[in-house]
């Protein structure tokens, strides 16, 4: 009986330092990867760390905690994005607004100056739009596996980077036209 409470009192302080070691790197992990929706980040790192909590047993040590609790954050990343897109009816563009081609969305994101500007845009996205240009610009994945996750072809998957590319292309110039005349 004390052998438990020594092991049970063990794993508590075990769960009470990796939860203050690596808090804040989840919490930026995953508001990185939501645009600052802070009300669904709160929820999902509360999420990712009450499943590290319930799992500590199972954690083997073949990695850091903070690459084990990365990986527990980046399933619940995208269940939310799935059940976020799943709520929202895709509707494709039939005609798109003249943008200026000169514009890269890589060269948007790597400005860190911009990171305020492109969160603010992303979360006037449709979600479907937001969540695969954070997968593949931020995440860095492929295609394919952007396909994998919502479960749609490689073609459907490119032709909403596409369509969420030039809708933050607009967003972009909407927000540097209103700034500019604010000045």
């Amino acid at each position: 009986m004390i052998n438990m409470f020594l092991e049970k009192k063990s794993k508590r302080e075990l769960f009470k330092e990796m939860y203050e070691e690596n808090f804040q790197y989840i919490y930026s992990f995953v508001y990185s990867r939501l645009a600052g929706r802070v009300d669904s980040v709160e929820d999902i790192v509360q999420n990712v760390f009450m499943s590290a909590m319930n799992s500590i047993d199972r954690f083997k040590g073949k990695s850091s905690y903070r690459t084990w609790l990365c990986g527990i954050a980046r399933y619940k990343v995208m269940d939310y994005y799935r059940k976020e897109v799943s709520f929202e009816s895709i509707e494709y563009m039939d005609e798109i607004n003249n943008v200026d081609s000169s514009l890269s969305l890589e060269d948007i994101v790597i400005n860190e100056e911009t990171k305020a500007i492109v969160i603010k845009i992303l979360n006037k996205l449709p979600s479907i739009y937001k969540f695969v240009l954070i997968l593949k610009y931020i995440d860095n994945y492929s295609v394919k596996e952007i396909a994998d996750i919502f479960q749609r072809t490689p073609k459907a998957i490119d032709g909403i980077l596409q369509r969420g590319k030039i809708q933050f292309k607009n967003e972009f110039l909407k927000l540097k036209g209103a700034d500019f005349y604010e000045r």
